[in-house]
C-alpha cells in the first residue's frame, strides 16, 4: 500500500500533475523507491510496531541512514516502510527525522504522523512521537529555540531512563546533545560525560556507526586523539554509507595525519560514485559530496598528489550544476564561484592547487579552457589572470605574462573610476540633504572603502607579476627591489623569489617558517629541503667560507631532517580492516548511460533512442493536457528551438498522454511546436528515466541531456517542470564541450 491512501481525504480534484497527493511535504521529497542495501540494512534494529517484516527491515536501514546523515536516501527509505505499511506510523517519526536541517518539512511532516492512528503503538513509539511534535510546534519552550531543543533532550532522556537497554535510544540522544552544541550553541558542558554514555552503547553494540560517528564529532577540536578508535571503524562499520568514510578524516585532519585523511575522503568519494552510478542520483544531490571532494583535493596536495589534485578538480567542475533559487533562467545569473556547489568548490581547490604547486605548465595548459573561463566573479577572475600571468612568466612566455598584466591594470583604472564616481555620488547626496561638513566626509570615506579590499587584491597581483616579469626578464636586481614589502604571497613562493636574487638566508628562513606553520605538509617541506639543497650545492661550488648565518654541519643536519619529513607526510598510517579503495567505487564521477527507448510520434511514425545515436539531444517529459504548467514549459522552450537546433542539441518532448490524446490537446488549444512530440501512454519510457513516482505511482516531469555517446550529461526530475531554457542550453553547451569521463591518473 503506497502513500496515496494514507491521505484518504485529499479530494482527486484538488490533485496537480506531478505533486504528491499525499501533501505539499512529499512534492520536494525522494519519489522514487527505495532498496535495501548491503552495507546498511541490518546494521541497526529500531524495532516498531509493523505487520511486515520487510518494513520493520527498512526501517531499521533508515535508522543507520540517520546515523550517518545520509538525509536524503533515509527519507526515501522511510516512504518504502509507508509504502510496504501505511500503518507504521513511526515511518512518519523516521521522515521528520530525515529532514533535522529542513524544519519546515519536518514539522509537516510530524504533523501528519501525529495525526494518523497511534493507539496500537507502544508507549515508547509515542514518546519519540511527541517528543518531535512537542519541539516542531513549539509546545515545550515557545519561540525559545534553545529552550525547546533542552526539553527535546530531556524528552529523550526520559525514553533512556524509561528503556535503559535501549542502544538506539541512547544512540540519538548522544548524537543530538553534539547536534545541539554544534548548530545551536547548546553546550556541551562535559564531553567526556557524554563519552562515557557513547561508551554504554559501545560495550554492547562495538560497531554502531551512530556512536563512532558522534564521537568524532563531538570530540573535533576538542581532543581529537579521543576519537581515533572511531576514526579507525566508523568506514566499516556502515560501509554503503559514503560519509561515514568521510568522517574520520576530520580526526585524521586535525591530528596532520593527511595522507590517513586522504584515504578516508578517497573511500568517500568511491562510495558515493558506486551509489549514483546504481540509482542515477546527480552529485549535486548527495549530501557533503563537494565538501568532501574538495577537502580531498587540498589533502592530496598536503601529500605531494599534485596530479590526483588537478584531476579531481577538473572532475569536480565537469560535474552537472543545479540552479539555486527561483530567481534567473540563464547561467549568468547564478553565482557560480561561491554557491557551494561541486563545480564552486573545484574551481575554487584547482586555481589554488595550481598556484600552491606552481603548475606552470598545466596553467598554460589549462588557459582558454573551459575549466578557467570566467564565470563573472571579480575576485576570482583576478586570481585567475595572476595564476595565468605567473605561469607565462613562469615558462618564457613574457609577452602572455604582459597581457594579463595589462588586463589588471586595465581592472585597477576601471575600478579607481568606479570608486571616484562612488565618492563624487555620495559628495553629491551629502550637499542635496544638507548635511554636515563631518557626515560628508563620513559618506564619502564609506563609499571608498567599498572598493579598498577589491583595490587591494589587484594591486597585490600586480605586485608579484612584476617580480615575475623581473625574473623573467633576467633582471634580478630589479626583482629585489620590487621584493620589498611584497605581500598576499604564501612563505613557500616568497622563498623561491628570495631565493632566485640571491637573498639566501631570507628565503631559508621563510621556507622553515613555512614548514613550521604547516608540519605534515608535502609542499613547504618539500621547498624547504630544495632551498637546502641548493645552498648547500652553492656554498660548495663557490668555495663559502664565511656567510652570515652559515653552518655546512648544521645545514647537512637540517637537509636530512627535512627529508625525513617530507617522507613522512606521505607515508599512511597502518590501519587494520580498511578495504582496497578499488572495491569501494571508481575514484571519479562519470555520467551514466541513458536507457534505450521506443517513442511514437504524432503522425504515428515510431522513433528510437538508436535514430539519435552519435548525436546529443535534449529530452523533455511533459504531463500533458492535464498540467497547464506543462504547456507553459514547452511554450518557454518555443523562442529558443532554433538556438538549439544551431548548438547541436534539437529537442525531442514526451508526453504521457496517447497519440490520440496528444493531438486532442494541440488541436483544442491551437498549438504546434518546433520541435518533436511523443506519445508514452503506458509511461514505460517515463519509468526508464526515473521520472517517475514509484510510491504513487504517476510520471513526473523531467529535463534531460543526453551526449552522442548515449550518456546522460545533466538531468532534472521534480514535481514541477524546468522553467529555465537559457540554463538548459548554455549548460548543455558546457558540459558537451568538457570530457564525459575522468582521464586515468597513472603513478597511485
Amino acid at each position: 500500500m503506497g502513500v496515496r491512501a494514507v491521505r484518504a481525504d485529499h479530494p482527486p480534484e484538488a490533485e496537480k500533475a506531478g505533486h504528491s497527493v499525499a501533501g505539499e511535504a512529499f512534492d520536494e521529497g525522494p519519489r522514487q523507491a527505495a532498496a535495501l542495501i548491503d552495507g546498511v540494512a541490518g546494521i541497526c534494529h529500531f524495532p516498531v510496531t509493523t505487520s511486515k517484516p520487510e518494513a520493520q527491515q527498512f526501517f531499521d536501514q533508515g535508522v543507520a541512514q540517520l546515523h550517518g546523515f545520509w538525509f536524503l536516501e533515509a527519507e526515501r527509505t522511510f516512504r518504502q516502510v509507508l509504502r510496504l505499511d501505511a500503518d507504521c506510523t513511526m515511518a512518519w517519526w523516521g521522515l521528520a527525522m530525515a529532514n533535522v536541517e529542513n524544519p519546515e518539512r519536518a514539522k509537516m511532516l510530524i504533523a501528519d504522523g501525529m495525526g494518523k492512528k497511534r493507539d496500537h503503538l507502544t508507549a515508547k513509539e509515542n514518546a519519540w512521537l511527541q517528543s518531535l511534535s512537542d519541539y516542531y510546534e513549539k509546545r515545550k519552550g515557545g519561540d525559545d529555540d534553545k529552550a525547546r531543543l533542552r526539553n527535546l533532550v530531556r524528552d529523550w532522556e526520559q525514553i533512556v531512563v524509561d528503556h535503559p537497554d535501549d542502544v538506539e535510544a541512547k544512540a540519538f540522544l548522544v548524537g543530538r546533545i553534539w547536534r545541539n552544541d554544534a548548530y545551536a550553541g547548546v553546550k556541551i558542558s562535559s564531553h567526556l560525560s557524554l563519552d562515557a554514555m557513547a561508551r554504554e552503547v559501545l560495550a554492547v553494540a562495538p560497531r554502531h556507526p551512530g556512536i563512532h560517528h558522534y564521537r568524532i564529532h563531538f570530540w573535533n577540536h576538542e581532543k581529537d586523539e579521543r576519537a581515533l578508535d572511531s576514526a579507525a571503524l566508523l568506514g566499516a562499520s556502515a560501509p554503503a554509507i559514503a560519509h561515514n568514510w568521510h568522517m574520520p578524516g576530520h580526526t585524521f585532519s586535525a591530528m596532520r595525519r593527511y595522507a590517513d585523511a586522504v584515504w578516508q575522503q578517497e573511500a568517500s568519494a568511491r562510495v558515493d560514485h558506486a551509489h549514483m552510478a546504481r540509482f542515477r542520483v546527480l552529485p549535486d544531490e548527495i549530501h557533503n559530496y563537494a565538501h568532501n571532494n574538495g577537502w580531498l583535493v587540498e589533502d592530496y596536495v598536503y601529500v605531494g598528489r599534485g596530479a590526483e589534485a588537478v584531476a579531481l578538480a577538473k572532475n569536480l567542475i565537469e560535474l552537472p550544476r543545479i540552479p539555486r533559487g527561483k530567481a534567473g533562467g540563464n547561467v549568468a545569473t547564478q553565482d557560480w564561484a561561491r554557491d557551494g556547489s561541486s563545480f564552486a568548490e573545484g574551481r575554487r581547490r584547482l586555481i589554488w592547487a595550481l598556484f600552491t604547486l606552481e603548475l606552470w605548465p598545466e596553467v598554460r595548459d589549462l588557459a582558454g579552457t573551459p575549466y578557467l573561463a570566467s564565470v563573472g566573479d571579480e575576485r576570482e577572475d583576478t586570481e585567475i589572470a595572476r595564476l595565468l600571468g605567473l605561469a607565462a612568466f613562469g615558462t618564457g612566455d613574457v609577452l602572455g605574462g604582459l597581457r594579463q598584466t595589462v588586463g589588471l591594470y586595465e581592472k585597477e583604472n576601471g575600478l579607481q573610476k568606479q570608486r571616484d564616481a562612488a565618492v563624487a555620488d555620495a559628495e553629491a547626496k551629502n550637499r542635496e540633504a544638507k548635511k554636515s561638513e563631518d557626515e560628508g566626509a563620513k559618506a564619502r570615506e564609506n563609499a571608498a572603502n567599498a572598493f579598498a579590499g577589491r583595490l587591494a587584491f589587484v594591486r597585490e597581483s600586480l605586485a608579484e607579476l612584476a617580480v615575475a616579469e623581473k625574473l623573467a626578464a633576467g633582471d634580478l636586481s630589479g626583482a629585489k627591489a620590487r621584493l620589498q614589502g611584497l605581500g598576499g604571497v604564501p612563505e613557500t613562493r616568497l622563498a623561491r623569489y628570495h631565493a632566485r636574487v640571491g637573498e639566501y638566508a631570507r628565503a631559508l628562513e621563510l621556507a622553515k617558517a613555512a614548514v613550521e606553520s604547516a608540519p605534515g605538509q608535502w609542499m613547504p617541506a618539500l621547498r624547504h629541503v630544495t632551498l637546502l639543497g641548493e645552498v648547500l650545492q652553492k656554498a660548495r661550488d663557490e668555495r663559502w667560507d664565511v656567510w652570515d648565518g652559515w653552518d655546512g654541519p648544521r645545514f647537512e643536519a637540517d637537509l636530512v631532517a627535512a627529508n625525513e619529513k617530507v617522507a613522512a607526510s606521505q607515508k599512511p598510517a597502518d590501519l587494520a580492516g580498511r578495504p582496497s579503495l578499488d572495491t569501494l567505487g571508481p575514484a571519479h564521477w562519470s555520467p551514466f548511460a541513458a536507457p534505450e527507448w521506443t517513442l511514437t510520434g504524432l503522425e504515428g511514425a515510431v522513433r528510437t533512442s538508436a535514430d539519435l545515436a552519435g548525436k546529443p539531444y535534449i529530452l523533455v517529459f511533459f504531463l500533458g493536457k492535464e498540467c497547464t504548467h506543462c504547456m507553459d514549459q514547452l511554450n518557454g522552450l518555443v523562442p529558443h528551438a532554433q538556438a538549439f537546433i544551431e548548438a547541436g542539441l534539437p529537442i525531442h518532448g514526451v508526453s504521457l498522454d496517447s497519440v490520440d490524446g496528444l493531438k486532442a490537446t494541440l488541436a483544442k488549444d491551437g498549438k504546434s511546436f518546433p520541435f518533436p512530440l511523443y506519445a508514452d501512454e503506458k509511461h514505460e519510457v517515463f519509468r526508464a528515466f526515473r521520472a517517475y513516482d514509484d510510491f504513487e505511482q504517476q510520471p513526473l516531469h523531467g529535463a534531460y541531456v543526453v551526449d552522442g555517446s548515449g550518456l546522460i550529461r545533466w538531468q532534472h526530475i521534480s514535481f514541477e517542470p524546468f522553467m529555465k531554457p537559457l540554463f538548459l542550453l548554455e549548460e548543455a553547451k558546457r558540459l558537451l564541450a568538457l570530457p564525459a569521463a575522468p582521464t586515468a591518473v597513472a603513478g597511485r
